[in-house]
């Protein structure tokens, strides 16, 4: 999303702010208009305790110059086994204002699959 000035982004883990040290600050795209996109990634590793009633809710927050709260995206991370491991459900409402290390999260997600089949 571009905006001026730019977005405040913030990652939520279970509904709990992220730890700082799960952030990834990325350099804002700066546009010719004088507007910004702003870039937050979130990177940690998954740890039973992440896992609330065998879920794990991940959700990103914009935070615009009078308007507050635009969730840009909801993920749920269940632990439960099915046909094809993990389930992930993404509801997205359009707010393109992230980047998400998706590639650290899958490997993740497969480790985690695979110790729990141990």
């Amino acid at each position: 999303m571009k905006s001026h000035p730019p977005a405040e982004l913030r990652w939520y883990i279970n509904d709990k702010e992220a730890n700082l040290d799960y952030l990834k600050h990325y350099l804002p795209i700066r546009y010719p208009d004088g507007q910004e996109s702003t870039l937050l990634g979130l990177r940690f590793t998954v740890q039973p305790r992440h896992f609330q009633r065998g879920e794990m809710r991940l959700k990103c927050v914009a935070t615009l110059f009078n308007v507050t709260n635009m969730r840009s995206e909801d993920m749920v991370i269940s632990n439960r086994q099915e046909s094809s491991g993990l389930v992930v459900v993404i509801n997205s409402s359009g707010v393109d204002c992230i980047k998400f290390d998706q590639i650290a999260l899958w490997i993740t997600i497969f480790l985690i699959s695979l110790m729990r089949l141990r």
